[in-house]
């Protein structure tokens, strides 16, 4: 069929159990029992098996198995010819646990991206299968590790990239209820982490002393990467270790960013076979390795709950202080005149919208001032730990000044004075600024989503300008503290002059 096209293509006899001892056998048409397709484009080699279903990826990217060696039905050809090994499956698991609160529940979202052979196989699974069957499938594998886990949402399947990378997509979200278990001395509670899929990828049998080769099963690449984003500061030290054999790679990564937590483990088996007598060294060193995907948070009730700051209350009080006493001079003595052409227009149109974010802001500040414990003395002792003290002691600075400022904005907004465009211009800038330095501080460069600073960004590119340019905000906000007249134009329109008429009085 692929010659009547004009592709140079032939019939490729394999033997799918001896694969690379295919060559030990005498010639004999038994010696095969499975045929493939061999391709000739731009003078480079493909091959395909086009008896494996649900599978994707251009020729570049098409899985072909380890048959090891392969008779071409050619003319002139007579000898097994050696055949590529596979390109690798990979498998990328994202995960993001979001924690309410300490003892409380989480939320649970997991993207896994399958490449390869492994693509191939989760298509299958759902080309296959109903969806309710694999979401129950899934929901009883995370229940091993989260008791009374329960799906929110869905699962999900993308192959948008099927005919060219061959990579597929699937994306579960759930509610852990209870995320955080009681020890047996209930003296703490803790949560975990675990790669249940690597678990059950690197769960070789045992074996016993042995001559021949062992199957490790078809090489891959597995990546989970596990953030876990909590409601206080935690005290995590980074720690990476290693396990590394002839044939396999083990990594795992420990990061702690302040209120937010990396786990991330890797894992390459780059060899199919080892030889009979490196099992039971392999063997062992992936008892090792099991033994270290376990990854504990603990919490003691006890000794971190109720006791104050009596510095952190001091140094709030004090700021407060400060920051009414300029909020009152804000408010009496920056008063600039209003735009002669200022039309008196009430609050409409698109000012509607920070009107309502200068709203919600103090109420936001205060709630997360408190769920996050600035005052407590748990909150300081784990900073210093961390190295974090200066990080900590910005925030709550520019959140209890930044509570005192939007205050003063909302009064000023909606009495509709002069000064609200130019102060509302340095809120979004203070706001860019605050998140940047925060960012800094803490050092989170970990390829975490920063939603707070995109919003800070994009606010600060629509309403800065908007402030100061739209003809609508000099027309609403033209209200002073004291009664000032608009500022003459100094560009007045000429009254024309008119001749004096007889009886006129000059």
């Amino acid at each position: 069929m692929l010659q009547k096209e004009g592709i140079t293509a032939f019939p490729l006899l394999v033997n799918t159990s001896l694969k690379h001892n295919l060559d030990k056998l005498h010639p004999s048409n038994s010696a095969f029992d499975h045929c493939v397709v061999a391709i000739t484009i731009e003078d480079k080699d493909y091959f395909v098996d086009p008896t494996i279903s649900s599978q994707g990826g251009d020729l570049d990217h098409n899985y072909f198995p380890d048959y090891g060696l392969g008779l071409l039905i050619k003319e002139n050809v007579s000898e097994l010819i050696p055949l590529p090994k596979p390109k690798k499956s990979e498998i990328d698991i994202k995960e993001r646990i979001y924690v309410d609160s300490i003892g409380g529940q989480a939320m649970l979202e997991v993207k896994t991206i399958y490449r390869g052979g492994k693509a191939d196989n989760i298509r299958a699974e759902f080309e296959n299968n109903p969806l309710s069957s694999i979401q129950k499938e899934y929901l009883n594998f995370y229940t091993n590790l989260y008791p009374g886990i329960v799906e929110t949402e869905d699962i999900r399947f993308y192959d948008e990239n099927r005919f060219n990378d061959n990579e597929v997509l699937v994306v579960e979200n759930y509610k852990i209820e209870q995320f955080w278990l009681q020890d047996e001395g209930e003296t703490f509670i803790y949560t975990r982490i675990y790669p249940l899929v690597l678990e059950s990828m690197i769960n070789y049998p045992s074996s016993i002393a042995r001559n021949s080769l062992y199957n490790l099963g078809n090489p891959f690449t597995f990546v989970q990467e596990t953030q876990i984003m909590l409601p206080e500061l935690w005290n995590v030290n980074d720690d990476e270790r290693q396990i590394e054999g002839s044939s396999y790679l083990y990594t795992n990564e420990i990061k702690g960013y302040g209120e937010r937590i990396a786990v991330k483990y890797t894992y390459d088996l780059n060899e199919s076979f080892i030889d009979g007598e490196k099992v039971s060294e392999f063997l062992s060193e992936h008892e090792k390795i099991k033994n270290d995907l376990m990854f504990s948070l603990t919490y003691n009730p006890m000794v971190t709950t109720g006791e104050k700051s009596s510095l952190a209350i001091f140094v709030v009080l004090v700021l407060l202080v400060f920051g009414i006493y300029f909020s009152i001079k804000i408010y009496k003595d920056f008063d600039p005149q209003p735009w002669v052409y200022a039309e008196n227009k009430n609050i409409g149109g698109w000012l509607v919208l920070p009107a309502i974010g200068i709203i919600i802001t103090p109420f936001w500040i205060i709630i997360n001032f408190f769920s996050v414990g600035y005052l407590d003395k748990s909150l300081w002792l784990n900073a210093s730990n961390m190295g974090l003290t200066e990080a900590v002691a910005f925030e709550l600075t520019n959140n209890v000044l930044l509570v005192v400022f939007s205050l003063l904005l909302i009064l000023l907004f909606f009495t509709r004075r002069t000064n609200t465009p130019m102060l509302m211009t340095i809120f979004y800038v203070i706001n860019l600024l605050a998140i940047l330095v925060d960012t800094i501080l803490t050092e989170d460069t970990f390829k975490l989503e920063n939603r707070p600073l995109i919003q800070a960004v994009v606010a600060a590119v629509i309403w800065i300008p908007y402030f100061n340019l739209s003809e609508r905000v000099k027309s609403t906000f033209c209200k002073t503290r004291r009664n000032i007249e608009p500022k003459s134009n100094k560009n007045p329109v000429p009254i024309t002059q008119t001749i004096p008429q007889k009886g006129d009085v000059l």
